[in-house]
């Protein structure tokens, strides 16, 4: 009737007394023969969680509830708390229907709940250390910003190109530095992202334009981009625009070249992103979409296809790859129509 950290116990609800496997008591290091009754337990829980405790149980003998369902601590014979889910329902009825006896069984989770707390206080430092960096780089992104306007009346009209590429990245960081914002706060699972319509069209217009300004060796085909509207949000940037940092970074091209097709399905439409790289295995088509997976000598996060893989998952859409012809990769990103 167990196993491990599990028990079955019984209760007569007009005298309270209590039936159980011994396994109950053992878990709290207690012996059987100190408890005959249902308040010999709950005088051990946990000051905090004894009324609601109560209330499940009164909850359900009055058919408010469906069953007696309720986590809380108890105490063990050294003084310390441990966690016990409780679960149980009415067994047994007098010819009313009046509950006469409730069965259930109670598991030791306090292992558990010390993972999820070890999980929260992690979680919470990371959160922390992330909202640090963040500040620290958009400060520093200011004043990379606020130098390059300074350069622009000292410098010769001949670079004015290159500091309008220092500009543009920094921009560009600072952006970022809030996409990562709102990825953490979808990955800690707080809030679901809030989708609306977003243009397509003037998100994957400026990331293609942010590419051909960026980089030198970057060649661009694009067909008509449709002016339909997509289940996204702000974010969608960075699903397209780490694609195409992809396509550039990971190619070893002399000439990079990207072409940009699209392709209306019915509520859907599909963004198809192929280059002239290297390609990416079929084998690692997969993996390739998990946090801290790199390409072949790569020098990046880990985190940028990762990212596509779960925003896009939000969205309520879809990512894949195949093989171009005659080399390199294809992304294809499926979002659903607003």
């Amino acid at each position: 009737m167990f196993a491990g950290d599990l028990a079955w116990w019984e209760m007569d609800v007009e005298s309270g007394a209590v039936t159980f496997h011994e396994n109950k008591v053992d878990m709290l290091g207690f012996s059987p023969a100190e408890f005959d009754h249902y308040e010999d337990f709950t005088a051990l829980v946990h000051p905090e969680d004894h009324e609601r405790a109560m209330e499940a149980m009164r909850r359900h003998l009055q058919g408010d509830a469906e069953k007696y369902d309720v986590e809380y601590r108890i105490r063990d014979a050294d003084g310390d708390y441990r966690w016990f889910h409780d679960v149980g329902g009415v067994t047994k009825r007098n010819a009313d229907g009046g509950p006469l006896k409730v069965t259930g069984v109670v598991i030791d989770i306090t292992r558990r709940k010390q993972v999820e707390e070890d999980l929260r206080r992690k979680n919470e430092q990371f959160s922390l250390l992330n909202r640090i960096v963040r500040h620290d780089i958009r400060n520093d992104m200011a004043v990379i910003t606020g130098w390059a306007e300074l350069l622009r009346d000292e410098l010769p009209a001949e670079s004015a190109d290159k500091l309008d590429r220092i500009y543009r990245a920094s921009q560009h960081t600072t952006e970022l530095t809030e996409e990562v914002r709102d990825v953490m706060e979808l990955l800690e699972g707080d809030d679901d992202f809030d989708l609306h319509p977003v243009s397509l069209k003037h998100v994957l217009t400026d990331e293609i334009e942010r590419v051909r300004t960026s980089f030198d060796r970057v060649e661009v085909r694009v067909e008509e981009i449709p002016d339909v509207q997509v289940q996204a949000n702000a974010m969608l940037s960075s699903v397209f625009g780490n694609i195409l940092n992809n396509a550039v970074q990971h190619n070893d091209a002399e000439m990079v070249r990207i072409s940009i097709e699209t392709e209306h399905t019915e509520g859907t439409i599909r963004v198809r992103i192929a280059d002239n790289g290297p390609g990416i295995p079929e084998q690692q088509r997969v993996e390739i979409f998990e946090k801290d997976t790199k390409g072949l000598e790569s020098g990046g996060t880990g985190l940028g296809l990762y990212l596509v893989e779960t925003l896009v998952t939000a969205y309520g859409g879809d990512v894949w790859i195949t093989d171009n012809e005659p080399k390199g990769a294809v992304f294809t990103v499926e979002l659903k129509r607003a």
